[in-house]
């Protein structure tokens, strides 16, 4: 098998007794071997993630089957528990935001609420000081016609129509 990779090239065979892994880097041009009685690689080969990787490729291609099998049941466990996590990961981030939007929702409507009060008071306002106001001129129009002035003055003076000044 022959990878191409970027900082180096790779090759290697591999059989069940023995591994022979060549690499030619482009910096050192060196030839290392290891075979069945190395028990780890050099770390000039370790450091370069694509020859690591290669190593591991090859590492796993040397097992017997029985060790295949473990090493293979090992991710399996590692892919369910990162799928379990996930799975769990996402509940959660479920979980929270329908919780947030409860929360904005409830504080939302204590701010309506507290909104409407305050425009509730102050449309009170409003309209008391106008009713007010409509008393007062309606007062100082009854003082006026009961003085004998015009109704067509008292009108002009106050803002109320002729109409309802000759009504009382």
């Amino acid at each position: 098998c022959r990878l191409n990779v970027p900082v180096s090239w790779l090759f290697y065979r591999s059989q069940r007794q023995s591994v022979e892994i060549q690499v030619l880097t482009r910096t050192h041009q060196s030839l290392v071997e290891i075979d069945e009685r190395t028990r780890k690689a050099p770390q000039e080969l370790l450091d370069d993630p694509a020859i690591n990787k290669a190593l591991r490729i090859v590492e796993t291609s040397a097992y017997s089957d029985d060790q295949l099998m473990v090493y293979e049941h090992f991710w399996d466990m590692i892919s369910v528990e990162r799928t379990l996590l996930y799975s769990a990961e996402q509940k959660g981030l479920k979980s929270g935001m329908e919780k947030g939007i409860a929360q904005g929702i409830q504080q939302g409507i204590q701010q309506g609420i507290q909104q409407g009060i305050q425009q509730g008071i102050q449309q009170g306002i409003q309209q008391g000081l106008e009713e007010g106001k409509k008393g007062e001129q309606v007062a100082i129009a009854r003082k006026m016609k009961a003085q004998g002035i015009p109704t067509s003055m008292i009108a002009q003076c106050t803002g109320i129509t002729e109409k309802e000044i000759e009504s009382w």
